[in-house]
């Protein structure tokens, strides 16, 4: 019988990391996936010989130097990754209020933007620049250096609120909206949204802006490689059903198959909730069950992957996003009925020229919209959730073409992700591409700590920091430090690059 030092649920990044830098250690790991293909959201797929990633679109603080570039570079594969820099002049493009708004790459660029913007704001501007800076140097990890403690939650900046900070600095609107505009890639709320979260994401994106070269789905392989070739294994179609514990230790995980695998630890990279229902509840504090289950979940996302025409739509190495009312706060005014009220425009890396082959439109949607065809997005799809879908993507399409009239004669074919196509490559309950809301107003609730009260059973991913590339290689460390000296672990990272 094989006993597994680890085993690790759900191979998305976060599953990935922990289970590359605990075989470079020398544990023995097995990582199960449910699905046909590793990767979570950083899988990338094929369509009509487009190459799409199905999340990970684009990534901050990966350029030498940065915390991830020593990351990666550590595990060996950091200079295998084709890396695409994005405009650093302009790697977002707001469109607000029939504006055109653009964030460049660097803090003195930024802080030079803002104030020519508004001269008369300058006090604010650089209050808001320096506290984005007092923000992410406040993080011991997030920043490689010896943590006072692993609980990422200790964090004043947690229970500060990103709008009512904004406020305090201006009563320009303009430059409110502005300031709060990259909401989107959190899918933040005006209401509840700490400053941390939108700080760390600013953070490493004015560090630097990159798009995969050939998709985010080459770090899967990347890593995929690193943990075989330290003699770990992942199996695919690999669904967990239950983990048998007692109170003092793990002793078997079950898959759907039947097949039965043990091991000393066990670590979830599903979403909490989901991970719940493999778990044996009666070792944990029903109130722990409860809040669990009681936690909010931000918008699903609803995509387009949309293949182009050749030689119609220049290429453009800037993302696009455009808030079609007078606000930019999507998620927290969100109307079924005035839907989509938000998109984002993303071109791929064209293997050469200076057209774009494919792109993706992405817009939030609530899972409460896709709940009546909640049952048929499994190999049967209803006909009524195969024309709910086209008269959505229709409609989100013809607001794309109203702001961007490029792509009118450019689109060749398309296809459609939903929230209920999220749920089930991602794992989380409703489709959330950005998991659990985080909320200022009650910090502590809405944090999920690595650790739990069962001996050898772990969380990590965006669940327990943030989403995205940096926050789930943040978690993954945290983590990590439950099974070695994270002092030595961050010290070998350093000293990697």
């Amino acid at each position: 019988m094989v006993i597994y030092d680890v085993i690790i649920i759900g191979s998305g990044l976060g599953g990935l990391e922990t289970a590359a830098v605990l075989g470079k250690k020398g544990f023995r790991v097995l990582v199960l996936e449910k699905n046909p293909q590793a990767g979570g959201a950083l899988q990338s797929f094929v369509v009509n010989g487009c190459t799409f990633s199905a999340g990970m679109h684009y990534v901050g603080a990966i350029g030498k130097g940065s915390v991830l570039q020593k990351f990666f570079s550590y595990l060996g594969i950091y200079d295998d990754i084709e890396l695409q820099p994005l405009d650093a002049e302009a790697y977002e493009r707001f469109f607000i209020d029939g504006k055109e708004y653009r964030y460049p790459v660097g803090y003195n660029a930024f802080q030079e933007m803002l104030v020519s913007l508004f001269p008369r704001e300058e006090k604010a501007v650089n209050a808001f620049v320096n506290k984005v800076k007092e923000v992410a140097a406040y993080q011991d990890i997030y920043n490689l250096r010896t943590p006072v403690n692993n609980n990422l939650f200790n964090n004043p900046y947690f229970k500060t609120g990103l709008c009512d900070y904004i406020e305090t600095l201006t009563g320009n609107k303009e430059l409110q909206k502005l300031l709060a505009a990259p909401n989107f890639v959190h899918a933040g709320e005006k209401e509840s949204t700490p400053l941390y979260t939108h700080a760390l994401i600013l953070d490493h994106y004015l560090q630097g802006a990159y798009r995969f070269g050939k998709g985010s789905g080459q770090l899967v392989q990347l890593l995929k490689k690193v943990i075989n070739d330290q003699g770990g294994t992942i199996l695919t179609n690999s669904r967990v059903t239950s983990v048998t514990m007692t109170e003092k230790e793990i002793k078997q995980v079950v898959t759907e198959s039947g097949e039965h695998f043990f091991a000393k630890n066990v670590i979830s990279n599903v979403h909490p909730a989901a991970t719940l229902d493999f778990l044996d509840n009666s070792l944990l504090k029903p109130v722990y069950i409860k809040r669990i289950k009681s936690l909010e979940n931000s918008l699903s996302p609803f995509s387009l992957f949309i293949t182009l025409k050749k030689g119609v739509l220049p290429y453009e190495n800037y993302n696009r996003h455009y808030f079609l009312e007078d606000n930019v706060w999507p998620a927290s005014r969100y109307n079924k009925e005035k839907w989509p009220q938000y998109f984002f425009v993303h071109h791929y890396v064209p293997d050469g020229g200076k057209y774009s082959k494919c792109i993706s439109v992405i817009t939030y949607m609530k899972y409460e919209e896709v709940l009546p065809f909640a049952g048929s997005d499994n190999g049967n799809v209803k006909a009524e959730y195969k024309e709910w879908k086209k008269r959505k993507a229709e409609k989100l399409l013809q607001r794309v073409m109203e702001k961007y009239p490029a792509l009118k004669d450019a689109i060749e074919t398309y296809n459609v992700a939903t929230p209920l196509t999220f749920k089930r490559y991602l794992g989380s309950p409703t489709g959330s591409m950005y998991g659990i809301k985080r909320d200022f107003r009650n910090a502590n609730y809405s944090n999920i700590l690595p650790v739990t009260r069962i001996p050898g059973f772990y969380f990590t991913g965006q669940n327990i920091n943030l989403h995205g590339m940096m926050g789930v290689t943040l978690s993954s460390l945290v983590t990590l430090g439950f099974f070695m000296d994270i002092n030595q672990l961050i010290e070998e990272i350093n000293e990697a690059s």
